[in-house]
């Protein structure tokens, strides 16, 4: 299961936790009110009793104090915008931030993870050149030989794109995939009608909507990226 956090602003410190039904979900919902020690203290107790409800992972609201966050896990969105990543490219495309015809792309991870491979796999039929920085290349320029006939490597000048999975390293624009891509680079996202409708006061946020997706009550299929933080 996971938690939600929610925070109602300064006043009498107070709590309410429950367990509720978001776009089709089960979420453990905490409620907190106030400042200060006496609110630190009942948040302290109301996330010790979500974690032996079995919650692991949350989803916080931005006004949700910093200091009473920074030791969750939060829900993050790097599998969500793996899984949309050919749609990433194709929204880039059709807002004219991005031509991948003739040019060089540079996918670079710590090494080559499966959602790596995948990566590559995408951009080998969309780009001309691919540029491989990670522990672990050889083999996934082999793979991509063998089963696409690609040659991975090659091409003049600087390339168009960089798609990362931990932190760019050159000036080409970036595109965010591996863990903290929801934080470093934002997103928005919109969903199909028959998501948003079951939401109530909830707001669609990235992490919301990557718990929903994890959980299975979003298909990929039901989700749009709406804006992307991404240099010209």
């Amino acid at each position: 299961m996971f938690g939600y956090l929610i925070w109602r602003g300064e006043g009498r410190p107070r709590t309410v936790l429950q367990q509720r039904t978001i776009g089709g979900a089960n979420f453990c919902v905490l409620e907190a009110r106030g400042t200060g020690r006496r609110a630190a203290r009942r948040v302290l107790r109301a996330l010790g009793e979500m974690a032996d409800w079995g919650v692991r992972r949350y989803v916080i609201e931005p006004e949700w104090p910093e200091a009473w966050g920074e030791d969750l896990a939060q829900v993050e969105e790097d599998t969500l915008r793996q899984a949309l990543f050919s749609r990433l490219l194709d929204w880039l495309s059709a807002q004219g931030r991005l031509s991948l015809d003739g040019a060089a792309v540079e996918l670079s991870a710590p090494w080559a993870s499966r959602a790596v491979w995948e990566a590559a796999r995408i951009l080998s039929r969309r780009c001309r050149y691919l540029r491989l920085r990670m522990e672990g290349a050889e083999a996934l320029r082999e793979d991509l030989w063998r089963r696409y006939g690609i040659a991975a490597g090659g091409g003049e000048g600087p390339a168009a794109l960089q798609v990362c999975f931990g932190v760019p390293a050159g000036d080409a624009p970036a595109l965010l995939l591996g863990p903290g891509c929801g934080r470093a680079q934002r997103a928005e996202y919109t969903a199909a009608e028959r998501v948003t409708a079951g939401l109530g006061p909830y707001p669609l946020t990235p992490q919301l909507l990557a718990a929903l997706w994890q959980c299975g009550a979003v298909k990929t299929e039901e989700i749009r990226l709406s804006s992307l933080d991404f240099p010209a």
